[in-house]
């Protein structure tokens, strides 16, 4: 069975000290062409040990790339919007992302939402060859634009579940 969806509470020992450290790093006002609210983070927040443990958490090694979000941090006012192209969306040729709030409670509102797909019943776009070859498509961000991008605004071919 593949796992598509792992939540660990307290991930951290000293989310405050974390939080902090994510406070001062610098967050460039979005460019406007984002799915999501808030602006990232122009420097990395990489704490020792992090890639080993989330590689041993999904039995999975983690293989960052360099040039995508991988230990950036997001910021979100209450005036930023998501200047969306597509409400439903994945974040191509990644096959695990790693969300860590750091939000204090009074802050909280709205957050990530998680769909399954109605006509192909999948809550993840196609991953294995196999997978990929039953969605007639031969690459994983052909399977976003063909499944995804296609539906993702017509919110009545996706059920939210989580």
């Amino acid at each position: 069975m593949i796992s598509s969806l792992i939540v660990i509470d307290d991930f951290y020992a000293e989310p405050m000290a974390v939080r902090q450290k994510a406070l001062e790093l610098d967050y460039p006002a979005p460019d406007g062409q984002t799915n999501f609210p808030g602006r990232n983070s122009r420097q990395q927040l990489l704490l020792p040990g992090l890639d080993e443990l989330v590689s041993e958490i999904t039995g999975e090694r983690l293989k960052a790339s360099p040039n995508n979000v991988h230990g950036r941090c997001r910021m979100s006012y209450a005036g930023d919007v998501a200047h969306r192209r597509y409400r439903v969306h994945i974040d191509p040729g990644v096959v695990w992302s790693g969300i860590v709030y750091l939000s204090l409670p009074e802050h909280c509102q709205g957050g990530t939402e998680f769909f399954r797909h109605r006509a192909t019943n999948s809550d993840r776009t196609p991953l294995y060859p196999h997978e990929l070859k039953a969605a007639g498509v031969t690459r994983y961000w052909e399977a976003g634009d063909r499944i995804v991008q296609q539906d993702s605004n017509d919110m009545e071919k996706w059920e939210l579940t989580s």
